[in-house]
């Protein structure tokens, strides 16, 4: 399918599947985790993460397979077994997920890396995309990282952080080669709406806008770019009018891609998964308040 990339979480794919799309735009780590109620500091949880990766990128053989470090936030990684760190913050969404969690403990960092990086070796087609990140210096910090662990494939970057837009070519300059527009945290940053609120527009026309001037910007000097997000029918209707957009679709979101999804397996896996985690997140907080 044309310029159309599978978004996976945990769900087991077949080779028919894996056949009709361009290639895998981002495996969401996190939900590995939290699907078998982990952390990464585990070593049952990476040989867990190992083997998944490992079987979507035999799957799609020749094709880009692109692998987003855990994105959890603490609230998440505190109902996990093997939380390094017990942290209670208010504001969770905006507090210390994706690349500040890296940074916060480089150890726990480098047990994710290592295992990717040993992939990177048997998998030429695997790249690995930075999460939440705000500043050119993080970029910098975790590919210092992933060398000395011997990772030798290509670091991209989420856009879904506000300032990020406008260091595009500085973390080219870096040495970035992808580019993924979160559309979920970028909507909710750029329009101070949250998820389940009216304000919270994926077809905003500024929105829109920002989106085709970053596509310009990473053809113009060959990077990789793509948008991915949950996605109704009306929000893939309106992106796929922007002349030749990759399009990462989320594994839940593939019937309003095409009706013919709608008998997939484990459609609500994800749903399942989060409903799992908010009522371990209440057993916690009756616990530690």
């Amino acid at each position: 399918m044309k310029n159309i990339y599978l978004g996976l979480n945990c769900e087991s794919i077949d080779n028919k599947l894996a056949s009709e799309f361009e290639g895998v735009g981002l495996i969401r780590s996190e939900y590995l985790c939290r699907n078998i109620e982990e952390y990464i500091t585990e070593e049952s949880c990476r040989k867990y993460i190992y083997d998944y990766v490992s079987d979507i990128c035999k799957k799609f053989s020749k094709k880009e397979v692109w692998y987003r470090f855990t994105d959890l936030t603490t609230n998440e990684i505190n109902t996990l077994k093997g939380c390094d760190h017990y942290i209670n913050e208010k504001y969770h969404f905006m507090g210390t997920k994706g690349v500040r969690r890296h940074l916060l403990d480089i150890n726990t960092f480098k047990l994710e890396a290592k295992l990717i990086s040993k992939l990177s070796k048997n998998n030429d087609n695997l790249g690995v995309i930075i999460p939440y990140i705000s500043s050119v210096e993080q970029f910098i910090k975790i590919k210092e990282i992933l060398y000395e662990v011997g990772y030798i494939g290509k670091i991209g970057i989420m856009v879904e952080i506000p300032i990020t837009v406008f260091l595009i070519d500085e973390f080219i300059s870096e040495g970035a080669e992808m580019f993924v527009v979160g559309m979920n945290d970028l909507t909710t940053n750029m329009l101070s709406g949250t998820r389940e609120s009216i304000y919270h527009d994926k077809n905003n026309l500024e929105l829109l806008k920002i989106i085709k001037t970053l596509k310009k910007k990473c053809n113009q000097r060959k990077k990789g770019f793509m948008v991915a997000g949950y996605f109704n029918k009306d929000n893939i209707k309106t992106l796929k009018k922007i002349k030749d957009l990759k399009i990462v679709i989320n594994y839940a979101n593939l019937p309003n891609l095409n009706a013919k999804y709608n008998k997939l397996k484990e459609l609500n896996i994800l749903n399942d998964i989060k409903k799992r985690t908010k009522e371990k997140r209440k057993i916690l907080r009756e616990e530690r308040p």
